[in-house]
């Protein structure tokens, strides 16, 4: 077998989309798989997330600091990969980052249900940042 070569690699198609069923919402929205930027993205995003919210969790006595900083930190996790991953037709995403504070009113479950199916079809690999 021949050795690809960097062209084939950049050309490659290998970021995979699928459709997943909302009824909550009232129909299917498409999701699709994180490239490394994005991902390195929500990562950096949760870096600052946390750093934000220590600074915030400092100014108050607080038994349960860094469990309070982590869940801060993850809640915002979640929604970035609604963001970078819910995407139209044209492999456009539906939102920014300008919308998480929009998304996060919408049903906790409901936003659990679909972080979930973004995280498997991601093959859990943001799964194990959330941990670091």
């Amino acid at each position: 077998m021949a050795l690809l070569s960097r062209s084939q690699i950049l050309e490659a198609q290998d970021i995979k989309t699928k459709k997943i069923n909302v009824p909550e919402w009232g129909g299917e929205i498409m999701i699709k798989q994180l490239s490394a930027k994005e991902n390195d993205d929500i990562v950096m995003n949760m870096v600052n997330v946390k750093k934000m919210a220590a600074k915030q969790l400092s100014k108050k006595s607080n038994e349960n600091y860094e469990e309070a900083v982590n869940e801060v930190a993850i809640k915002n996790q979640k929604i970035m990969m609604i963001v970078k991953s819910v995407v139209d037709e044209n492999m456009k995403q539906l939102f920014t980052e300008a919308d998480i504070e929009l998304l996060a009113t919408k049903n906790t479950s409901v936003i659990e249900k679909v972080y979930a199916e973004i995280v498997e079809f991601n093959d859990s690999v943001l799964e194990d940042n959330k941990k670091n």
